[in-house]
């Protein structure tokens, strides 16, 4: 690895000359055994994360229902504590009125979870003199315990005479006790938990009051079998106290169902949501790669010849004909390395070890560095008490395991905690100018929302520490309260104002949607550029927190990289930072130890003359993404490491982090007009109630469907209720996706008067566009619109005029639009912002070779999607066309048809792809071939057709369509057959007055229109009677059954398949009146359906059938064959189903004569009829 520049201190810069050494990359495992172990501990195995998960939160649960029981128990009135004890229970009675009961509970039970884990590490690590709550191999009881019942009593455990008298009179019988040896063991870990207060107070300790009921609230039976205490010591097995950062992950799945009640509500977040909102773990190895590119980075550039060079596998070495102006550092003790939003320190605890092997290094004596870290080089800040003191204790493990006499010495980690101090009316009167100093005053009366974000004016210090002068010399009789939180306001103030050589950080992430109204209003003050996300203002936080020429290392969400809220944020970056190192794992595969959190940056705090970076695209899948790191930085030419001059990001709209953009995007970015310069992209309304405003087009009545091509509201459209709307959809280019339709009456006067509605950029309304869907889980596809239709917020809408309409709708569908996508539109959001800012070059607009194709291909596309029942231009099934009486030759006509449109289509975009990649000059780097699956056009597929043609001709039989007219016949509500034969006089097939098709599939039993047999007379009409029986062999040898058993098994669930829309669920047109086991069945066409539908269902056809059906079954049982008796038997089992729905069902149903509006749409009216009908999911 080689290091080079040129070091400078703040003030001063240091003698240029290059710095390097003959080690490189691929060398650091080879030589890792050759440097001192600077390791605290080994690297962590792969944890199991599902176990201790299920053992944080099962402890957490027995704990808080325990140590709720006891404090219930010790207030009692006459409990046998307060009798012994009455001032102690006092105590815990105050604390309880003052805290909180379940406050009180949460506390009490997380500090037992906290100490008895730490104690269990400390066991295992041989951090004790004897185990405090491990057995020895072997014994059951706890060692400690163990020894007392041998009459030994540990070193180091605080434990006077009467308590050793006490315990021994327990173990020994003497004295009489409910549980003898669970209160003598209570003594011992009580006595330990006092030991260890000395050195570790803030995990230990407690002021009086919190000893007392720590004590008092202890968990009982922690002895028994399946107590906390067994749990822990088993779950904590020795594996996994390898590493001290199994009690942070303890903490995140400790506070886990308070993260999960916070997200799964809508309430703001309080100061007391945001440690559990936000308390998310660092993956070791992205901690390890911040660490080793800012601190590590900045040893080597100082240090050149350090052979720790070949133990920092994530560091990124400089190139070796670069240069840069580096912080120069005297030695170890002058680098301090802070972490603002420490957490439980994870990041502060692998900044231990690099620079435990720096001393080591330097030649300093072993017993000596850990307090020398300690003092000098880190540095930690908590809002959230709990996660601090899991901070202190890491750090203070680390320097344990180096040095076995550091708890002795009395050195504190410096880990500060962020509480408020808040000072009552008049407390500060003759506390001098700070009174009127309200930014700092609200600031610390905020500080654990505000946090490590607040930014100390240079008079700050100074106004406390008068202040406190102030106060020392006043005779106030409460002056001494006011020193106190006037002293933990300079102790702040000190951590808070730095600077620091490096800060490292995971920061909270929490949209400003979660902002409460303080933070929303404070952050706006003082975070203008960043006030979206925590996160972001913490990236700023950071350039006042770092020194001059220090290093940020920083992992925040990705969305920094191009959302347009953080472009001034990127602007400075980009301008007065430079990159040294980028890691982007974002995407589906992202980290799930990291709540969005997919881009890691390490920034120094200065500009440079050298803009160059690295930048790693780490898509892998999880569990990959760190061995993919490590390759990439052993091997910088992998096709997932890019280096970067940062300058050019200027060159892109919104000042993008566009790391991945070749030299033709930011050509094309330098030359080209923006798309917006061509027209106006515009978002549609939100209804915020689509249940009520909108419907997919079939569910509505014909009639009361605008289906005309105008390009504006006019008279005539006052007669109709729906309209055209666009709400994007899947993927597909150049038409379709033409499903809904909106309550436009009136002009829209209702959605209008919805307060909670966004009628945006109506003058847009009913015009044509280039279209395309906001929000996509697939590829950048855009579509034509005809006049006609509103557009909705995910249908983002570009409109332009006709002369540039076709050659935009080509340049957005060509190969070389996904490239701009990917730069602008990472997230599969195709904003119209973003989109706006898609470069168009002169020559697109000028090519007249492109404008014949778009239209073509807008041909090819509607006529493929109006082939199909669910367009609303729908004519004839492809293979019910007049003139071929065999479905057979039908399908193979249209199999060529499609092909024909298929290999037509995909010609066209390619021609258009080589057209585009010529223009753009990026022939070469985007593809030309189209895959068959990004082809817009569907082939013919005979399953699919076959079935498609099935329910064709149930909506013939139902009247819905007829082979004898184009176009829908009866699709508005309650029409009957005269209406058909009015509309298609000369109809051969005429649908049957009762709107009913029953379905049946016994052998035994049929309707005479029964839906198969019905099915098989429409086939012979349309096709005729002599090629019925090829007919039906063709159909039958394609579903793989007989059409009966077609009907029954399958149409109804390929009905609501193909009546669906994603986003929509599924909405039939013909329902399924059905027995719970399905023993009776009959389709209805809800267009046709009246307030007697029910009741024709249930006389016509249900009382039939169950009559019949018993008769049947009585006939099979007289004649003695066993067979016919288990077919009878079967048929009494499904006569007595019928019956028990008849009655329960059905007739009630009957009764009420139900209607139903078809404005209502599907969702609402098929629940009108609950059990009657056939389960759907998302209707029933």
């Amino acid at each position: 690895m080689v290091f080079e520049g040129k070091g400078s201190t703040c003030n001063e810069k240091a003698n240029e000359g290059r710095l390097s050494n003959d080690s490189t990359q691929r060398a650091r495992r080879d030589a890792a055994n050759q440097v001192g172990s600077y390791s605290a501990s080994k690297e962590p195995h792969h944890m199991d994360s599902n176990r201790i998960q299920k053992l944080a939160q099962g402890v957490r649960t027995a704990l808080v229902k325990e140590v709720g029981d006891s404090l219930d128990r010790v207030l009692r009135p006459e409990s046998p504590a307060r009798l012994a004890e009455p001032a102690a229970v006092a105590r815990v009675e105050a604390l309880a009125d003052r805290l909180g009961h379940e406050a009180l509970v949460e506390q009490v039970a997380y500090t037992w979870f906290n100490r008895l884990c730490a104690l269990r590490f400390m066991d295992e690590r041989g951090y004790t003199s004897v185990g405090i709550v491990t057995a020895r191999a072997g014994e059951t009881l706890p060692a400690v315990l163990a020894d007392a019942r041998r009459g030994l009593f540990a070193d180091g455990l605080r434990l006077g005479d009467a308590q050793r008298h006490c315990v021994s009179e327990l173990l020994d019988g003497s004295r009489a006790a409910r549980d003898p040896l669970g209160e003598a063991y209570l003594i011992l870990l009580l006595a330990a938990c006092e030991e260890y207060a000395v050195p570790m107070g803030y995990l230990f300790g407690g002021d009086v009051d919190m000893r007392h009921t720590m004590r008092l609230l202890a968990p009982a039976g922690l002895l028994n079998e399946g107590s906390v205490l067994e749990r822990i010591t088993q779950g904590m097995d020795a594996e996994t106290c390898e590493s001290v950062e199994v009690l942070g992950w303890l903490y995140q799945f400790y506070i886990a169902e308070q993260h999960d009640d916070f997200y799964g509500s809508k309430r703001k977040a309080a100061a007391e949501d945001i440690p559990a909102a936000t308390q998310l773990f660092t993956p070791r190895w992205i901690v390890r790669y911040l660490v080793e590119n800012s601190l590590g980075r900045l040893w080597m550039l100082n240090n050149p010849g350090s052979a720790l060079a070949e133990r920092m596998e994530y560091c990124i070495a400089p190139d070796p004909e670069d240069t840069e102006d580096f912080l120069k550092v005297g030695g170890p003790e002058e680098l301090t390395l802070c972490d603002p939003a420490c957490g439980s320190g994870h990041i502060l605890v692998y900044a231990f070890e690099l620079l435990y092997g720096i001393y080591e290094e330097e030649g300093y004596l072993s017993e000596e560095i850990p307090q020398l870290i300690l003092e000098n080089n880190l540095y930690g800040m908590e809002i959230d008490r709990r996660a601090a003191e899991i901070a202190c204790f890491a750090l203070e493990m680390c320097a344990r395991e180096k040095d076995p006499h550091f708890l002795e010495k009395g050195v504190d980690a410096h880990i500060t905690v962020l509480e408020p101090v808040r000072f009552n009316e008049g407390e500060l009167a003759e506390a001098g100018l700070i009174v009127g100093n309200t930014r700092l005053l609200e600031a610390f009366e905020h500080l654990d929302e505000v946090g490590s974000l607040y930014v100390p004016d240079s008079g700050d210090k100074e106004l406390v520490d008068i202040a406190i002068d102030n106060l020392t010399q006043s005779e106030g009789m409460f002056a001494g309260r006011t020193i106190d939180k006037l002293t933990r306001m300079r102790m702040a103030l000190d951590a808070l104002t730095g600077p620091y050589t490096c800060v490292v950080a995971n920061p909270p992430y929490l949209g400003s949607g979660k902002f409460n109204p303080f933070m929303a209003k404070w952050t706006r003050e003082n975070y203008p550029d960043e006030k979206n996300d925590l996160c972001t203002c913490f990236i700023r936080r950071g350039f006042t927190l770092a020194c001059e020429r220090g290093y940020i290392a920083i992992i925040t969400s990705d969305t920094c990289m191009y959302l347009a809220s953080c472009q001034a944020l990127r602007k400075t970056i980009i301008d007065l930072k430079q990159i040294i190192t980028f890691i982007d794992t974002r995407g589906s595969n992202a980290h799930p130890d990291v709540f969005d959190a997919n881009a890691g940056w390490v920034l120094k705090n200065a500009p440079s003359d050298n803009n160059y970076g690295y930048y790693f695209r780490l898509n892998q899948r999880i569990g990959e993404k760190d061995h993919a790191l490590q390759a990439a930085i052993e091997r910088p030419t992998c096709p997932y490491c890019y280096r970067v001059n940062q300058s050019v990001f200027n060159s892109v709209p919104g000042s993008v982090i566009a790391y991945i953009a070749s030299e033709g995007i930011i050509d094309a970015f330098d030359r080209g007009e923006p798309l917006s310069t061509y027209g106006v992209a515009r978002q549609g309304l939100s209804t915020a109630n689509n249940l009520r405003y909108l419907r997919l087009w079939w569910e509505v009545a014909l009639t009361r469907f605008n289906r005309r091509d105008n390009a504006y509201w006019d008279q005539e459209c006052k007669e109709y209720r729906w309209f055209a709307h666009n709400k994007g959809g899947s993927y597909r280019k150049w038409f379709g996706n033409e499903d809904y339709v909106i309550d436009w009456a009136d002009c829209g006067v209702d959605l209008k008067q919805d307060s909670h509605a966004a009628i945006r950029n109506e003058r847009y309304y009913f015009k044509a566009s280039l279209t395309w869907s906001r929000i996509s889980t697939g590829d950048y596809s855009v579509r034509y619109r005809l006049s006609g239709s509103l557009f909705d917020d995910t249908g983002a809408s570009f409109f332009c005029n006709e002369e540039n309409e076709l050659v935009l709708l080509a340049f957005l569908n060509s190969s070389v639009t996904p490239q701009f996508c990917r730069v602008l539109s990472p997230t599969l959001h195709y904003e119209i912002g973003q989109v706006s800012l898609y470069p168009v070059l002169p020559e697109v607009t000028t090519n007249k070779k492109i404008v014949e194709i778009p239209s073509r291909c807008i041909q090819i596309s509607r006529t493929d999607w109006d082939s199909f029942e669910t367009s609303w231009d729908f004519s004839t099934h492809p293979l019910a066309r007049p003139g071929e009486p065999l479905i057979k030759n039908q399908f193979s006509r249209w199999q060529q048809e499609c092909d024909e449109r298929f290999s037509q289509l995909k010609a066209n975009e390619e021609e258009l792809n080589r057209i585009f990649a010529r223009i753009y000059g990026m022939e070469g780097e985007v593809p030309i071939e189209v895959p068959d699956d990004k082809v817009s056009v569907r082939r013919a597929d005979l399953v699919r057709d076959v079935k498609s043609l099935i329910s064709y001709g149930v909506g013939c039989i139902f009247g819905r369509y007829s082979t004898s007219a184009p176009d829908l016949v009866l699709a508005d509500a309650q029409q009957t057959v005269d209406d058909f034969t009015a509309k298609v006089p000369e109809a051969s097939f005429v649908p049957a007055e009762a709107n009913v098709l029953p379905i049946t599939n016994i052998e035994d039993f049929s309707f005479a229109d029964d839906a198969a047999r019905v099915f098989r007379a429409w086939l012979a009409d349309t096709y005729g009677s002599d090629t019925l029986d090829d007919n039906i062999a063709f159909i039958e040898n394609a579903l793989g059954k007989d059409l009966r058993s077609y009907f029954a098994k399958d149409f109804y669930k390929d009905h609501c398949a193909t009546y669906q829309v994603t986003g929509s669920g599924k909405r039939p047109i013909y329902w399924l009146f059905a027995s719970p086991q399905g023993s009776f069945q009959a389709l209805v066409y809800m267009h046709r359906m009246t307030r007697d539908t029910v009741s024709v269902v249930l006389t016509e056809y249900v009382r039939p059938f169950r009559t019949g059906l018993a008769a049947r079954a009585a006939e099979l049982a007289a004649t003695g064959n066993a067979r016919d008796a288990s077919k009878a038997n079967r048929y009494r089992q499904m006569v007595a189903e019928v019956e028990q729905w008849e009655r329960d069902v059905l007739y009630p149903l009957s009764q009420q004569h139900v209607e139903i509006d078809l404005d209502d749409g599907v969702k609402v009216n098929y629940k009108k009829f609950g059990r009657a009908l056939a389960k759907v999911q998302g209707l029933s």
